[in-house]
């Protein structure tokens, strides 16, 4: 990028903000695509790991707000396909009690740790009072997209 461009300086701002998030997004599908997930199947993963076992109606309820919920199913059969998710009965009623098996969490952990590191690679060599003035930007401009629509 040089200084000599004739965009304002908004449109050269929201450029790069879409090309940052671009890029971030792109640094992630790959880390997924190789552990054979993508984004959903990592927020269903992620959510089972933090909730730890769920009944159905609580699995239901972490997807609530997402827009794959019709999807749902698909994406249990592919976690459950590959050893990282369970359904088991428990209680007198036979409840069916879904969560993930010890190689579920084995990949969670790894695939936490290696999203992790595409956020440090993103900001490497910038000091941490940078840091936290490009948070304090981007939040802002999150907060003032969002008030306007």
């Amino acid at each position: 990028m040089t200084d000599d461009s004739d965009e304002p300086p908004t449109t050269q701002l929201g450029h790069l903000l879409q090309e940052a998030a671009a890029a971030l997004s792109k640094a992630r599908d790959r880390e997924l695509s190789a552990r054979d997930m993508t984004e959903r199947h990592w927020l269903i993963l992620r959510g089972l790991a933090e909730a730890g076992p769920v009944r159905l109606p609580q699995l239901m309820a972490l997807l609530r707000h997402s827009s794959f919920m019709e999807q749902a199913p698909q994406i249990f059969d592919h976690l459950s396909e590959h050893g990282w998710m369970e359904e088991r009965l428990e209680g007198p009623g036979g409840l069916s009690v879904f969560g993930l098996t010890p190689a579920g969490h084995s990949i969670y952990r790894e695939t936490a740790a290696a999203l992790q590191a595409i956020g440090e690679r993103a900001v490497d060599g910038l000091s941490s009072t940078a840091q936290g003035t490009a948070a304090r930007f981007l939040e802002r401009v999150i907060a003032q997209l969002q008030a306007h629509g």
